[in-house]
């Protein structure tokens, strides 16, 4: 499996390292999307979040959505987690973390939602990594994925200015309806599939970039969301993410 990936654990590492400790707001990223998955869940109360390190969208969860969280990573930094639990009021004991890998960890229990987001789009076999998605999920279970639409302006942008970044993302897994299907060819039933709402740009460490980039990325901006309110931000073009919403 370790030939699918696009990134490994020194990738990880060197990205998290710099990171800091986030009080995760009712208004985080992803927020509505969260609520919305979290709120087809009719089996329990269990979640797990796959590729889930530093924890941010398992402490939405546990504080915005009532869930019992749980993520698994092959890298995960405990002092982090806990400093991120402490900023959060939240107790070492209310989300499980987990360091292995997820092909290779067998689950103790199954999960009543499974999610990830940004995990996806670093493998080359699409298949593989959904069907690990769904060895974690319960009959009747929700999951929820992810990843950064690289098939537009934000796309553009990695190719012009961030070109390492752009090479560990698969362009395929950005597809909607192949990914669709392929979920449905691993006994899932997609529920909801489109591009999320949002025309924010990004690029990874944009304050150590240069002044002028910064200027042009803040214009760029204002301008993907003056052409979001004319065309709309649910399009391949302006998103900067896709997600699916399936059940087992």
């Amino acid at each position: 499996m370790d030939n699918s990936r696009l990134t490994s654990k020194e990738t990880w590492r060197s990205h998290w390292g710099t990171k800091e400790i986030q009080r995760i707001s009712r208004n985080y990223s992803f927020h509505e999307l969260l609520i919305g998955a979290a709120s087809k869940v009719t089996t329990g109360n269990k979640c797990i979040e796959l590729g889930g390190f530093p924890g941010y969208f398992s402490v939405f969860l546990r504080k915005y959505a009532s869930l019992d969280p749980s993520l698994i990573d092959f890298v995960v930094h405990e002092n982090f987690i806990n400093e991120l639990l402490v900023a959060n009021e939240l107790r070492t004991e209310d989300i499980q973390h987990i360091q292995d890998d997820i092909f290779n960890y067998e689950p103790v229990i199954k999960y009543d939602l499974v999610c990830s987001f940004g995990l996806m789009e670093h493998f080359t076999d699409i298949s593989s990594i959904i069907k690990a998605h769904v060895k974690y999920m319960k009959p009747g279970g929700i999951l929820l994925i992810t990843v950064p639409n690289f098939l537009g302006v934000n796309g553009l942008l990695q190719y012009l200015f961030d070109p390492k970044n752009l090479a560990i993302h698969n362009l395929k897994s950005m597809n909607i309806d192949p990914i669709k299907q392929c979920m449905i060819d691993c006994g899932l039933t997609v529920i909801e599939a489109d591009y999320y709402p949002s025309t924010q740009v990004w690029l990874e460490d944009i304050d150590k970039r240069g002044i002028l980039l910064k200027i042009g990325m803040r214009v760029l901006d204002k301008f993907m969301k003056f052409l979001g309110a004319v065309f709309g931000k649910n399009n391949k073009i302006l998103s900067n993410n896709v997600y699916w919403i399936a059940k087992l």
